[in-house]
């Protein structure tokens, strides 16, 4: 059944327009968040950021009261290391991730 879906639905088209978000959100986050650094992802649908000098734990928090949900890096660690890394996700069209990226800003601005 999958090998008839994959047929069906060629995953070329979906593939490069994840890398077209990929490409459109690491290009918003370079312009507005300089400062945090990351490896461009090869695949999948998040990158992981460095946020330097931040407790991301803290900083999650602080970026939902922006409305914007992130996975810090100490939730994929059994001893809560990675605490200066979020996990982004990039699968959402341009225009939320856009203003994802523009309340990220606003919380890194507001953080301690």
């Amino acid at each position: 059944m999958a090998a008839e879906l994959l047929e069906r639905n060629p995953v070329a088209a979906w593939r490069a327009e994840l890398a077209r978000r990929r490409d459109h959100f690491t290009a918003a986050l370079a312009d507005r968040l300089p400062e945090w650094s990351w490896k461009q992802p090869a695949g999948g649908l998040s990158l992981w950021a460095r946020l330097p000098g931040a407790d991301t734990d803290r900083f999650a928090t602080l970026t939902r009261r922006y409305g914007v949900a992130v996975a810090p890096g100490s939730l994929f660690s059994p001893d809560g290391r990675h605490r200066d890394r979020l996990r982004l996700s990039f699968a959402l069209p341009p225009e939320l991730l856009d203003q994802a990226v523009t309340d990220l800003a606003g919380a890194w601005a507001e953080r301690d």
